[in-house]
This record gives C-alpha cells, structure tokens and sequence, in this order.
C-alpha cells in the first residue's frame, strides 16, 4: 500500500483555547520528514493526531497505509516477545515443540518467529538478547534500541518517531540515522538532533501564527531560522522607530497647539481683533485640531498594534532566556571524590569499577555505552552517604540533581506548589519570581507538570533544584537535552555557560557538550 499522509487547514489547541499551530497544510508520501518547533507547539500533538488519539481544533487528516510509532515510555512488563505483542504466536510454538500443542495452537504458531526477533534484535545492537529477555532488565538506552527493534519487526507503512535518539548512545544515534536511510516508506521524525535531521527531505516548522515547510535538512532549516530571526528583528526594530515617531510629531502638534491658543488669548486681551473674527479663527483651529487628534491615534493604534505583532513574532524565533543562581567556586576545592566504585543495578554489577575526582568549576562528562551504569552511578553518588570511609566523598555544600524524567515534579500540582515544596523557605512573590526567571510567568507558574512540554519540565526542574538559599556547588544533570527542542537546548546551553559552579552530565549530544564547555571526559565500561 502507499504510504500518504494529508493535512488539510490543520489546527490544534491546548485545552484552555491556546492555539498550537494553525493552518497546516501538506501532502506527504514517501520519505523522511522533520517536525520543529519550540516546546510545546505541538509536536507530540501532531503524532497523535495521526494516530487518532487526539482530535484536531480544526481541519482534517487523511491516512493511507499501516502506521506505527515509537513510544517513548513503553511499559516494562514481561518479555521482548510481549513488548513485540506477539506473546501467543510464539507461546503456541513452544508448547507445539514440547508435545503439549493443541490444534488452535497449529493454526496461531509461526515457526519463522524466532528468527525475525532475532534478526530484528541483532539490526538494533540487541544481538546478546533474545525474545524471553526480561524488559526490566534493560536500560533506557536498550529500552530505546528495543522499541526500534519492535518498529523494523513490524514494518509499517508510516513511522512516527519522537525523539528517537533519546537515552541512545553514539552508535545508537548511528544506528538510528542508519535504520532512516533505508527505510522505504513516510517517516515523521519530531527531534532536536542535528546529525539526525540533517538527512531530512523536509522540515516542518509548528508555530502559533504560520507553520513553515523547509525543504532539505537541517543546514537548510537553521539558514531560513537565522533569516526568520533577521527579520524579526528588524521589523521589531521599524516598528519601534515608527511608534516613537508617531508619540513624538504627537507632542509637537500638542505644544504648537498651546502656543496658538496663548497667542489667541492674548489677541482678545489686546482688542486689536474683532471677537467675531477670533471666534471664527478659534473654531477652525478647533475642528483642525480635532480631525488632526483622530488621524493621529488611528495613526498611533496602529503602530501599536503593529509593535505587538512584531514582539510576538521575535518571541516565536528567538530562545527564551533562563538565569542560574551566581556561583563562585575555587579552583582548588575537591568537589567530588569517587574511589574504586562499581556500579550495580539490583546488586549486579554492570560495569568496571571507576575512580574520578572534580576539583573547582570543572565540567566533566559521564560516558559510556547504553547499560554501562552511568545514570546508576550518579544515583550512587546522589544518595551516597559521605563519610571519612565512604568510597564517595564531597565537600560541595550543596548538589543538586535533575534525573532523565524530573522526577522532582509532583504530577497534578503547579509548579509554584512544586517550587515550594523543594524550597520551602521560599514565600509566593519569591517563588514566583524564581519561575519568572525560568520564563513561567503569571498564571504559567500555575500550570502543572503533565501540561507541560519536554524542554517546559527541564526548565522547571532546573529551578527547583537550583533556586535553594545557598546555590549547589556541583549540578548533577542525566541526559538534560532529552526531549528539548533547539531553541530550549540552546536556552540551557547559555544557562549553563554562566554556571560557576562545577557539573557532571550524562549527554550524548556532543555539541552540546561542546557548547557548555566539558573539559574531561569519564568513560565506563561494561563488564
């Protein structure tokens, strides 16, 4: 069957009436399409919209072919086999085998099921697994690889993949680049990645007031993103000239006005002019007066109506801006100490031990492949109790960390409650002013987590975590550009340029890494 995909007129809102995006319409058949936009523009919307789990405020979709996607938190509940929902197919093979099948189980058995799980497997870096591996036993990284693996096993018609490359390591961004280019049908991929969506055919860009379509890849994308920016810019720039123009000629007409009615009254004063004369001359000017005062707001609404427009547009194409508490770290004090630690997950070890320190303001990352222990590891040094013969030690006054799911959030409260609830000396104008800084402003500081996007939890977990009395001496961050958007990487990105204190990160997106400054680099290896 053909794969097609049809928007047309597409709306979606946020159930209080905000608008998403507008307007979207396109066809699209095969090949691989990017889907862009800011935090919570509608991104995971459109997926579900064309999974019909999500109604449109407008317009209609049409779809042709088998469509499938890949979910991002999938339950961890028994085997591969049940994770590729194919539990009784393959039941019914093993009991056939052991003598105990029935004639029911004849007609379900696929006796090619083994090894189209294990090619499946073995094409997504899996080849050690097999289809009665346990689910809980992998880790966000294997889970992502597996959820894959579970895609080129179904082989549908239209992939929908939302932020595919989350949790995966090099080779597994590889692989997902790899698994693209082969595919032969319509791909939708809603990412941030850079190396991912340079490949891209199109690109979608989700705003509130237009949706843009680009076409090529990223490079194209980023070079009609800067113009965008330019010209933004400039009409914010012309609008602003012309207001203050406008305010301007305004407060000339208002004091050549006043000159004219003192001179007026001193002609009366004088008598040297009939009152008939200076009555009629005061009513012309006063009707002059008054058709000029009309033009002139007409003129002055409109400038300011247009000065509106241009700072909402500004605001669509350029980053929001977040601010870290000041730190000032001495180079020569021993942040963390870490000595011959393995780490283990339910007391398995799963990789080599590791021996590290951070010494003043370094920025160190955390590497290693999918499984090796690294999000295990700095939970080992969160919870680690730090006394004279602990293997992890600290003389940080404070650390503060943020975990791959923010899970410092309460879902169902806002973020004010959330705020307070991890810094409880702070009161409402405090707290609210600490979210102003992460740009929750007004009624978004009563928004609750559930509501919010990926790039909108990372923004409110960083002020969670960071807005304390004494700011943290180390900030510990799992994987923190997991499901941001490029404007909220490069929001987090300039934030944490200007942190003086010191951090380890677990991130695969080398240019972030790069961007903030990593100095040093902690490998771990699988056992």
């Amino acid at each position: 069957m053909t794969a097609q995909i049809s928007f047309q007129d597409l709306g979606a809102e946020t159930p209080d009436g905000r608008a998403l995006f507008r307007n979207l319409t396109l066809n699209l058949q095969t090949g691989f399409v990017g889907i862009v936009g800011r935090n919570g523009c509608g991104k995971s919307t459109l997926m579900a919209m064309i999974m019909q789990r999500v109604r449109p405020s407008q317009g209609r979709i049409g779809v042709e072919g088998r469509v499938d996607e890949l979910r991002q938190s999938p339950d961890r509940i028994g085997q591969i086999v049940d994770h590729f929902g194919v539990r009784d197919a393959f039941d019914a093979v093993r009991r056939l085998v052991s003598g105990e099948g029935t004639a029911l189980d004849a007609n379900l058995a696929d006796w090619t099921l083994d090894a189209r799980v294990g090619d499946a497997l073995r094409r997504c870096g899996l080849e050690h697994m097999t289809a009665e591996t346990s689910l809980d036993s992998l880790s966000g990284g294997e889970m992502m690889r597996a959820e894959l693996a579970r895609l080129l096993f179904n082989q549908p018609d239209i992939l929908l993949l939302d932020e595919p490359t989350n949790n995966l390591d090099r080779d597994g961004r590889t692989l997902v680049r790899n698994i693209l280019k082969s595919w032969n049908g319509l791909v939708l991929v809603a990412s941030h990645d850079r190396e991912l969506l340079e490949s891209a055919d199109q690109i979608i860009h989700l705003a509130p007031t237009n949706v843009s379509t680009i076409h090529g890849g990223w490079s194209a994308y980023e070079s009609w993103l800067n113009e965008q920016q330019e010209r933004a810019a400039a009409r914010l720039e012309k609008a602003g000239r012309e207001l203050g123009q406008i305010n301007a000629d305004a407060r000339l007409r208002a004091e050549r006005k006043q000159k004219r009615t003192r001179q007026g009254k001193a002609l009366r004063a004088s008598g040297s002019q009939s009152k008939l004369f200076l009555d009629a001359q005061k009513q012309r000017s006063e009707n002059s007066g008054s058709a000029d005062a009309a033009i002139a707001e007409r003129q002055k609404k409109a400038a300011q109506e247009e000065l509106s427009a241009a700072r909402a547009a500004i605001e669509i194409v350029q980053p929001l801006t977040i601010r870290l508490p000041r730190v000032v770290l001495p180079r020569s004090k021993r942040i963390l100490s870490v000595r011959n630690v393995v780490p283990s997950h339910d007391g398995l070890p799963c990789a080599r031990s590791v021996c590290f320190e951070i010494t003043g303001p370094e920025r160190v990352e955390l590497a290693g492949p999918n499984g090796s222990g690294k999000s295990t590891l700095l939970n080992m040094i969160r919870n680690a109790d730090s006394g004279d013969d602990s293997p992890i030690t600290s003389e940080a006054s404070r650390i503060a960390f943020l975990d791959q799911q923010v899970s410092i959030l309460m879902p169902g409260r806002s973020l004010l409650h959330n705020l307070k609830a991890a810094q409880p000396h702070l009161n409402d104008n405090e707290a609210r002013s600490v979210l102003a800084r992460f740009a929750f402003r007004g009624r978004e500081a009563e928004r609750t987590p559930e509501t919010l996007s990926g790039g909108q939890r990372m923004r409110a977990g960083l002020a969670c975590v960071t807005a304390g009395s004494e700011p943290p001496d180390l900030l510990i961050l799992d994987e923190p550009t997991n499901h941001l958007d490029v404007d909220a990487v490069t929001t987090l990105t300039n934030a944490l340029s200007d942190f003086g204190g010191a951090m380890l990160l677990v991130s695969h997106d080398a240019h972030f890494l790069r961007q903030i400054g990593c100095t040093r680099r902690i490998l771990l290896q699988n056992l």
